[in-house]
């Protein structure tokens, strides 16, 4: 079995809600990958497995660039707040038409909501990530059964599995620093 050994994590601007996010930066705000990102990355630099942040909201992208871009990664995964949600989807589902490549979806807007699954996503992360993206990177580099990995919704035999939830981290002076190279 192939080891994963590059992930990709992209932030998407919002579309919907009470505003919309542009690529005009002329507000004088400077835009930083989101910080989850950053711990997920140094979590997975430990494990020796490459990392990179696409985040619409610092470099602007389209769909289009996004979708020759993950070539590059064994893994995609998508941070997602409600006001996401639609877009998120839509990219799930056409970058799962063009590609075989495992997507994950995490964030605030899948906390008991495993629908992102109906739209091409293969795991719904519910509630922190640090320990759970270990469990999903050992589970597709064949050390790990699915069903050992908390905190994750998936589909088996076209059924919605939801995961017993991960355990908070006791001690979160045991996470390394985020991965501010990423910046």
């Amino acid at each position: 079995m192939k080891k994963n050994n590059k992930i990709g994590f992209v932030y998407l601007i919002p579309t919907s809600g009470e505003f919309q996010i542009t690529n005009d930066l002329g507000y004088n705000i400077q835009r930083r990958p989101q910080l989850g990102f950053q711990y997920l990355c140094s979590i997975l630099k430990q494990r020796n497995v490459e990392t990179d942040i696409l985040d619409q909201s610092i470099s602007f992208f389209s769909f289009d660039w996004l979708l020759g871009k993950i070539r590059e990664y064994d893994i995609i995964g998508f941070y997602c707040s409600d006001c996401q949600e639609e877009k998120v989807k839509s990219y799930c589902k056409k970058i799962k038409e063009k590609y075989d490549i495992p997507i994950l979806v995490g964030g605030p807007s899948t906390m008991a909501n495993p629908s992102f699954l109906d739209y091409g996503c293969d795991i719904v992360v519910h509630g922190e990530g640090e320990v759970t993206i270990q469990q999903i990177v050992e589970y597709y580099n064949g050390e790990r059964k699915i069903e050992e990995v908390k905190g994750i919704s998936y589909k088996k035999n076209s059924k919605i599995i939801v995961a017993p939830p991960q355990e908070l981290i006791k001690n979160l002076d045991e996470l390394p620093f985020p991965e501010r190279a990423k910046i």
